[in-house]
């Protein structure tokens, strides 16, 4: 009897799951993000928008990268040392800036698309506002159209990746292609993104209703919609205006002034690719002559500096040469050229090349870069700097 009551009781046993329903064995994964369960308030949208910011901040790509595509392809300035090739047009495909140029692009356009396709839904569900999740949107959308246009400027044609999960393996788009998404982009963000004065001052730096009618103006303008350029830029009128003084666009305390249309915030002691602690000296050390910065990555073409008519005050804030003093207020108001460390150091030398490199036509501390007479050509001796440099 006992044996048939065990046998009955473990039958009952095996037969329990089959009367269960079908999910009792399916668990949720608790441990893994996903989009329903992350994204929940108003700061963690905010925080997704602000990584896609987060993206330009590299040094090789609104840094260094860019220097490349604003000066280097024009051959208004060239570039010292390893990279010469691209005086040339010869860029190798495995040169560093060039590719995180390109990797870090894509980097903030999947963080853009992640972005257009959450907003949505975390206004729709109520946890952010209409005001906020319409600017939150109008941003992600004009940081990806900056970026397709940084890209179709470098590269011409290139994959457009609209959505945030792909095989990554779309083709080549034409250019056109890239600016008509562009111009696209900077539609839907004009349209709901408010206009400077309408931020916070703590919220400085972000994208704007000017920022993104300008850039629509601009990918009108390659495309040769100059009727559509112009009606984009003329809804700019009375919105910005040149400064009086055009050497205070890139001065040290005149960021985000009145001809501003948009600006990446950077820290001055924020760390970056080669391990110097300060934004503003890596720059400085990158443009300027290696008897100022000990490097000295770029010089100036003569030819620029020739160009210009006679009085153009914008020449010197430009670039500058043997004989030139620099007309940055801020340079100045720190002492001049002659405050540099490596000018003083080099004026109190005892070795009479050092001493000479140092010394203006006046017998005194050198106050410009270099002189006609002994121009700055940097101490390599390779015979490839003009004397010549970048004014800031």
């Amino acid at each position: 009897m006992n044996k048939k009551i065990f046998i009955a009781a473990m039958l009952s046993v095996m037969l329990i799951p089959l009367a269960c329903k079908k999910g009792f064995l399916q668990q949720d994964n608790y441990t893994q993000l996903t989009r329903e369960s992350y994204f929940t308030k108003a700061s963690d949208g905010i925080a997704l928008v602000n990584s896609i910011y987060d993206t330009y901040q590299n040094a090789d790509l609104l840094k260094k990268s860019i220097w490349y595509y604003a000066n280097f392809q024009t051959h208004d300035f060239f570039n010292w040392g390893n990279d010469r090739f691209y005086n040339y047009y010869d860029i190798q495909t495995n040169f560093g800036p060039i590719r995180t140029f390109w990797q870090r692009s894509y980097v903030g356009i999947a963080r853009a698309n992640t972005a257009i396709e959450v907003i949505p839904v975390m206004k729709e569900n109520g946890f952010v506002d209409a005001g906020l999740g319409d600017r939150l949107l109008g941003e992600s959308f004009f940081l990806r159209g900056l970026t397709y246009y940084y890209l179709a400027g470098s590269f011409g044609g290139v994959p457009l990746e609209l959505e945030s999960v792909t095989d990554g393996l779309k083709p080549r788009a034409s250019q056109d292609s890239v600016f008509m998404q562009v111009i696209e982009d900077m539609e839907q963000a004009a349209n709901l993104l408010p206009w400077k004065e309408e931020y916070a001052v703590d919220e400085t730096g972000r994208a704007t209703k000017g920022s993104a009618l300008a850039y629509l103006g601009a990918a009108k303008m390659w495309m040769k919609d100059y009727a559509g350029a112009l009606e984009a830029f003329n809804q700019l009128e009375g919105k910005y205006s040149l400064l009086p003084n055009f050497v205070d666009v890139n001065e040290f305390d005149k960021e985000n002034n009145a001809e501003s249309i948009f600006e990446i915030q950077f820290a001055v002691n924020g760390t970056q690719s080669w391990g110097a602690g300060n934004e503003v000296a890596w720059i400085s050390d990158f443009s300027w002559p290696e008897e100022v910065s000990n490097f000295g990555y770029d010089y100036g073409n003569p030819g620029l500096y020739l160009s210009y008519q006679a009085g153009d005050t914008r020449k010197l804030a430009t670039i500058i040469g043997p004989g030139d003093a620099s007309v940055s207020p801020g340079i100045i108001g720190r002492g001049g050229i002659k405050a540099y460390p490596l000018v003083t150091s080099g004026f109190a030398s005892t070795t009479p090349a050092t001493k000479a490199k140092y010394t203006g036509d006046d017998g005194n501390i050198i106050n410009t870069v270099g002189t006609k007479a002994n121009p700055w050509y940097g101490s390599d001796g390779d015979g490839l700097r003009t004397g010549f440099y970048c004014a800031k």
